[in-house]
């Protein structure tokens, strides 16, 4: 499909993703849902979002309520209908309604993508995502609410495009509907066995090569997206098409990519108006280029007592920011470990990684207690925090910085340090 998008003024979007801030978070994916939806709200636009119910979401904390008429929500995918119920509330500070779409048997877990004990992806992954997009589907029918416009995000709810397209309970009720697929990391395809296709109600004889669905003989729910969708999105200027900085860009993926160029947005890397040390409320001292040296000192401080390092104004902290596991970049740690331990420095290393970086991490703090910290427990606030008290920022994955817009260090007068010269480019000015 390439089909322009609608042009009226007010229309009527649902914005579907597997996480949002501050309900459910990893990375950009949850912040940028939490963001984009309000301004669209903002613009005068109905907007609605839906997201799984995971354990983590707790019903009074954020002010959940049962709907009444969407206490049973059955969901066929296949021969096999499954039970679902919707709990609905509205993203803080805003009038953004969510559906939070509820089933203990896919959501109730420690984790989003990941068992939280062993950092392992969840083996049913392929299940629980394609329930999200027939689940939305089968809400929107249910409630008799066909939007202009369905913007999904990455590939756990790009298979809702080829379901518009492909499956005869929505294309119909979905015609006058256009999808747009926004892509955050196309490393991520959402490929699995073919095999599985038949849970799906798909006739697994049907993935041969040039089928919608089909990389390198798996179900890619990710190609699904790219080769349906109305309107491609790329969210980071280091995955454009057809310039592909990474190198590592499925070839697949990418001859598919090239026979829709008129479909396809790049979104600049900009600065996050929440990424602001002047009104910066996450910060126990905000702080401007009036009061910047006192600012800083005053964060750092506070940072140094958080985590039980030495207060040492001279010392430099040196932060590293693993939003999303498995950790990328844990080669360069390694090989540069003895190295960068022979710097008079205090490191603050936030959020789990994997296994591996676990294990480096806890070696580093045997060996320096009173230099080295970690906190497992990724929150924005943290980030916020650490970011404001560090006087520099180690990013250390392979190709570009998921973890934090470089530009938002600057703000708080932290130097950001990257690991691939080529990007930086892309994403920062050489001043």
């Amino acid at each position: 499909m390439n089909t322009p998008l609608p042009e009226e003024r007010d229309l009527k979007i649902l914005f579907l993703s597997s996480e949002i801030a501050p309900f459910s978070c990893t990375g950009s994916l949850g912040e940028i849902s939490n963001a984009l939806p309000k301004a669209l709200k903002r613009q005068g636009h109905d907007i609605r979002v839906i997201t799984p119910r995971y354990r983590i979401i707790g019903e009074r904390k954020y002010g959940l309520r049962d709907v009444a008429r969407l206490r049973s929500l059955p969901v066929k995918i296949g021969n096999v209908e499954h039970e679902s119920s919707i709990l609905s509330g509205f993203i803080p500070k805003s009038k953004v309604q969510v559906y939070f779409l509820d089933n203990p048997e896919f959501f109730d877990r420690e984790g989003i993508y990941n068992d939280a004990k062993s950092s392992s992806e969840w083996h049913d992954n392929q299940k629980r995502f394609a329930f999200l997009n027939h689940g939305a589907l089968h809400l929107m029918l249910h409630l008799q609410w066909f939007p202009d416009i369905i913007h999904c995000n990455d590939w756990q709810t790009a298979l809702v495009p080829y379901l518009m397209c492909t499956d005869k309970r929505y294309n119909s009720e979905f015609a006058n509907t256009r999808s747009v697929l926004q892509i955050h990391n196309i490393k991520q395809h959402g490929a699995y066995a073919a095999d599985s296709l038949s849970e799906y109600g798909i006739n697994p004889e049907e993935i041969q090569p040039g089928h919608p669905l089909e990389l390198h003989k798996q179900m890619s729910f990710l190609k699904g997206g790219i080769t349906t969708a109305d309107q491609l999105v790329f969210v980071r200027p280091t995955f454009q098409y057809p310039e592909d900085h990474t190198g590592e860009i499925d070839e697949v993926l990418k001859t598919n990519l090239s026979m829709r160029e008129s479909s396809i947005h790049n979104v600049p890397n900009c600065i996050d108006p929440q990424w602001n040390p002047r009104n910066d409320n996450m910060l126990e001292y905000p702080f401007s280029e009036v009061d910047f040296i006192v600012g800083k000192e005053t964060n750092k401080a506070s940072l140094q007592e958080e985590y039980g390092l030495k207060d040492d104004p001279e010392a430099p902290v040196i932060a590293v920011i693993a939003e999303q596991t498995p950790f990328q970049g844990l080669d360069l740690l390694e090989q540069s470990a003895s190295k960068l331990l022979e710097i008079d420095a205090q490191w603050i290393f936030l959020g789990s990684g994997d296994d591996a970086f676990q294990k480096l991490v806890a070696s580093w703090q045997s060996e320096f207690p009173d230099r080295v910290a970690s906190d497992p427990d990724y929150s924005k606030t943290k980030a916020h925090q650490i970011i404001a008290g560090s006087d520099i920022y180690l990013s250390i994955y392979k190709d570009t910085p998921y973890d934090m817009n470089p530009m938002h260090c600057l703000l708080y007068g932290t130097i950001p340090v990257l690991r691939n010269p080529e990007l930086s480019d892309k994403v920062i000015t050489n001043i």
